[in-house]
């Protein structure tokens, strides 16, 4: 039979599912491709769910000559380093074409008519492989066809010959588990209470048998459990004629037994939509004239509802009619069942009150408390009071003058005690509300002043504000600012008039100090807490602000657009700047002060200096770990010899410097891949060291203090803020364009000095390289087997080159010339060795 130029063995011309090894070139693979075109490189990284194809791979024949070698072995090069997580495959997916003839003059040319086939057979190949992966019918079934437009997420139907886009899975995992829910809330184990069992809700009940000799349960629901129509019912002799009954499957009929129904007991709903109507009607029925009790909701009436005056409906906190509005009825708002909120009604006891639209039961809803009040006094101040003949206008005005008491004097005191276990009693709740609607009103909660006349000398002791905990350790905080119902402060404390997010001393403040917790015992827990993941903010004018705070894993956090630099003021090495310990007070990490050699300039994740006495940098007391497996060193290499790749076998000359020729070697190496450990890292010395950031100055200049509006009336008061608003923009700016200057020359300066050093770290850094001296190294050496040698040997070109060498068979020269031994066989055929230095 002849001899076949272009053979093509049975194969699907597809490799395994490869793993990236931290490298770029891949190769060769199980089957060879006429063109570099051929080949298509598909990949997966960690996480993705598919495979998808990678443009610019370079793919590069083994034997590199296209006319020579038409059909050839070849190799891949991403465009990136491929990590270990990712997996990659290696495919043929050639297209046809006819770009060569096979007829020269009159004569068949064997060699181009072969080169068609073996072509033709390769895309045959690829058909086989390709439909073998594709979706197929069983024998006898017609074929289908899959419609284009589909939406991510749609499952597949049946449709006749065609394969349609059917519901969205999500959606049909939504109804799935809701209908779980409810036949998990329907069928759910019985809880007791008492001897009363407890079930989830009345539609369910039908479904279920109650045991024989229960005569009274509990359903926590109407339609779900908790949708607030849960109730008690007992076990009737027969079908109760009245509404608010339901019969379980054992035949039992069973009737609402509450004092006082509520429509949801009923069937009602409250979501506004839904026609509540019937279920009201219902409810009024099994009432029989006593209160029918309306919980939180929007009860939507379809069509009209008449009540007798005699009925009474109980409005709980949040309940109300939508849609027609019903008629007659007595209606309570009934708030002692229920908090109260913005806009409901307190009970008060004795009240004091010249108001004639604002009664002041009507606006005590803004407390979301249980309002009584036993003595209550309200005025309403309208347009006959003015503002400096009548300001401020008082409800109510303590005044006390000591005239030459010997006690102390007290204009107005409150005092709230607690007789009873767990109960909260507040010594005074102070107020500044606002209408809804009402804009531009300035709101102030308390006002402290301290005004001792003109040329007097208070005494020592005197204070804005004392807070004092008497007795025994007080859980709480001193102060506590914080927001209820969504509103917030834009400031936390402001003092001397400058503004600050939290503490802002002003300028030419003469405070002793601006926080000062006392001595140590002045507080049980801390001096200051900030909660809701609330930061500290550090920053200066003009420059970029760091932030110190907790995140909700309770790890403390530090942010900023620089470093962050620890300055101790000693230079003796060995005392500490950090210190890290446990609850314990054991030491997990310090680092000290160390003035001895710095460190290789080049980029790095840390760098440490040593210690000038000890020559030490790190002492460890368990072991180092690293994701490297050999320890190399930095050589220096001779002046003819060129890119050194890893794994690649190299040589030492008798100068001791690296040379890739096998004649000029005297001993030979491995260029490292992966080292834990590198040596003899001190090759950018005569550069000198890496130029030192420059401190960014602030411009010297007065922030505005903000206007104490307190003092200022309300039209005075916007003028002030929009004033303040204007100087802290024109004040912003300058420090903007401050910062910016500096930028554009010191820094920019430094930016440039940071790039020339850069370019000669990199210019001595490439005269180097690194090399294995003990561990385990991939060498570019393949089929070798477990414990074989790698032995040096003179390459065709006169390159360094390996040769696999038996252990049974080694010589002495030989072994003496190794360079390791083979402990494994990588994934892509590269023997992995233990080093020997030869």
């Amino acid at each position: 039979m002849a001899e076949n130029p272009y053979p093509i063995p049975r194969q699907l011309r597809l490799s395994d599912i490869l793993v990236g090894d931290g490298g770029d070139t891949y190769g060769p693979f199980d089957f060879e491709i006429f063109d570099t075109q051929d080949a298509v490189v598909c990949v997966r990284p960690a996480g993705a769910l598919r495979f998808e194809e990678v443009p610019d791979v370079v793919v590069t024949k083994v034997n590199g000559n296209t006319v020579l070698n038409p059909f050839d072995a070849f190799t891949i090069k991403f465009p990136y380093l491929v990590p270990e997580t990712t997996r990659f495959v290696v495919l043929s997916a050639r297209v046809a074409a006819r770009d060569a003839g096979v007829i020269s003059g009159t004569k068949i040319n064997p060699d181009a008519l072969e080169k068609e086939f073996s072509k033709i057979a390769t895309q045959q190949q690829e058909l086989r492989r390709d439909i073998g992966r594709a979706i197929v019918t069983d024998f006898g079934a017609p074929s289908f066809t899959l419609d284009a437009d589909m939406d991510d997420g749609r499952t597949l139907m049946k449709q006749g010959n065609r394969l349609v886009a059917g519901p969205d899975l999500g959606a049909i995992g939504d109804e799935v588990e809701a209908m779980k829910d409810l036949v998990e809330g329907w069928a759910s184990d019985i809880v007791s209470q008492g001897n009363v069992p407890i079930y989830a809700a009345v539609v369910g009940m039908p479904a279920l048998e109650i045991p024989a000799g229960i005569n009274a349960i509990r359903v926590n629901g109407f339609y779900v459990a908790g949708d607030g129509g849960g109730a008690l019912y007992v076990k009737a002799g027969g079908e109760p004629a009245h509404d608010g009954k339901f019969q379980t499957a054992d035949g039992a009929w069973w009737e609402i037994a509450e004092t006082f129904p509520n429509p949801l007991m009923f069937g009602a709903v409250g979501d506004g939509v839904a026609d509540d109507r019937a279920a009201i009607l219902r409810a009024k029925a099994f009432a029989g004239g006593r209160p029918i009790v309306f919980p939180a909701g929007t009860y939507e009436i379809g069509s009209a509802l008449a009540f007798a005056a005699t009925d009474r409906l109980v409005f709980e906190q949040g309940a109300s009619f939508s849609g027609t509005q019903p008629t007659g009825g007595l209606r309570v708002f009934d708030y002692y069942r229920s908090a109260p909120v913005a806009g409901s009604k307190m009970k008060i006891e004795k009240l004091f009150e010249q108001a004639d639209s604002h009664k002041l039961e009507d606006i005590a809803g803004i407390w979301p408390g249980q309002v009584g009040t036993f003595f209550g006094v309200s005025r309403e101040f309208g347009p006959g009071y003015v503002s400096g003949t009548h300001s401020p206008a008082n409800a109510m005005f303590a005044y006390a003058a000591n005239t030459g008491s010997t006690a102390d004097v007290v204009a107005s005191m409150s005092v709230a005690f607690s007789w009873q276990n767990s109960t909260t009693s507040f010594g005074a709740n102070i107020i500044a509300g606002s209408a809804p609607g009402v804009n531009g009103a300035k709101l102030v909660g308390v006002e402290i002043d301290v005004e001792p006349s003109a040329g007097a000398s208070p005494a020592a002791g005197s204070a804005g504000l004392y807070i004092n905990a008497f007795n025994v350790a007080i859980p709480g905080p001193a102060m506590q600012v914080g927001y209820v119902g969504g509103g917030n402060f834009n400031n936390g404390i402001i003092l001397d008039g400058i503004a600050g997010a939290g503490l802002a001393a002003g300028s030419g403040s003469i405070m002793t100090s601006l926080l000062n917790s006392g001595a140590a015992s002045s507080f049980t827990l801390d001096a200051i807490v900030l909660g809701n993941q609330h930061r500290v903010r550090f920053g200066s004018a003009g420059g970029s602000p760091a932030s110190i705070g907790c995140d909700t894993g309770n790890n403390l956090t530090i942010g900023g657009a620089g470093a962050i630099i620890a300055t101790r003021s000693s230079t003796t090495e060995g005392q500490a700047m950090l210190s890290l310990r446990d609850n314990a007070s054991v030491t997990a990490l310090e680092v000290q002060i160390a003035r001895g050699s710095p460190p290789n300039g080049a980029n790095a994740a840390m760098r440490v200096n040593g210690q000038s006495a000890t020559g030490r940098s790190i002492n460890a007391g368990g072991t180092i770990n690293a994701s490297g497996a050999d320890y190399a060193e930095y050589e220096r290499k001779s002046e003819d010899c060129g890119e050194i790749i890893k794994g690649q076998i190299i040589g030492f000359d008798e100068l001791g410097l690296l040379t890739d020729l096998f004649d000029e070697a005297i001993s030979f190496g491995v260029k490292s891949t992966n080292p834990n450990l590198v040596g003899g890292d001190d090759w950018d010395t005569q550069i000198g060291e890496r130029p030192s950031e420059p401190e960014y100055v602030p411009l010297e200049i007065e922030r505005p203090r903000l206007p104490v509006f307190s003092r200022m009336a309300t039209e005075e008061a916007a003028q002030a803020q929009a004033e303040f608003d204007r100087q802290i923009e024109e004040y912003d700016q300058k420090c903007a364009d401050h910062r910016r200057a500096w930028e554009a020359s010191e820094y920019a300066d430094y930016r440039q000095a940071v790039s020339e050093f850069e370019e000669l770290l990199e210019s001595e850094r490439v005269k180097m390289d690194r090399i294995a001296y003990c561990g385990k190294v991939p060498v570019n050496v393949y089929g070798a087997a477990p414990g074989d040698w790698i032995v040096p040997v003179r390459g065709d070109q006169g390159q360094i080159s390996g040769s696999i060498v038996r252990d049974a068979t080694i010589s002495l020269a030989q072994y003496k010339s190794a360079i390791g031994k083979v402990r494994r066989i990588l994934d892509d055929g590269r023997a992995e060795i233990v080093v020997k230095v030869s």
